[in-house]
Order: C-alpha cells, then structure tokens, then sequence
C-alpha cells in the first residue's frame, strides 16, 4: 500500500519525512519524477497537519535542489 493513500494520517507523514532526507541524495530528475506527485496529491490531503508538512518537505527538497546546483556549478 502506498503510504501517502493511507487512511491513517501518521503514516501520510511518513513519507513527507523520508523525502525531505532522501532528496539529498537523488537527483533533481528522479525528485521531479517521484516525489513532486506525492507532495501534490498530500497538499490536499483533509488533516492540516499533513498539509503543513508538505509545505516544509517543500522547502527542504528546494534547498536540497539548489545545493545540488551550486555543487553541479562549482564542477564545472
């Protein structure tokens, strides 16, 4: 079962905090590809805690991000 389709609400969160940490290490590619649609579709989950957290998992893959493409700039 997906997580972010669980009718429990804590494990909706799960994976809000297991992208915000894995987001460090996929590129911004597989980010895009996976993690944005889980974040779309949590945005409008009905518990506002969940929604408050994916606004934060927001943050945390745009800083994430945009590490990412200081470190892919200061390479080449």
């Amino acid at each position: 079962m997906w997580h972010h389709t669980d009718p429990n609400y804590l494990h909706r969160l799960t994976p809000l905090f297991y992208m915000a940490v894995m987001a460090e290490i996929f590129t911004a590619d597989v980010v895009k590809a996976h993690f944005l649609p889980v974040l779309k579709a949590l945005s409008k989950d009905k518990v506002a805690n969940v929604r408050m957290n994916v606004s934060k998992s927001i943050q945390s893959l745009g800083m994430s991000l945009k590490t990412q493409q200081q470190n892919a700039d200061t390479v080449t």
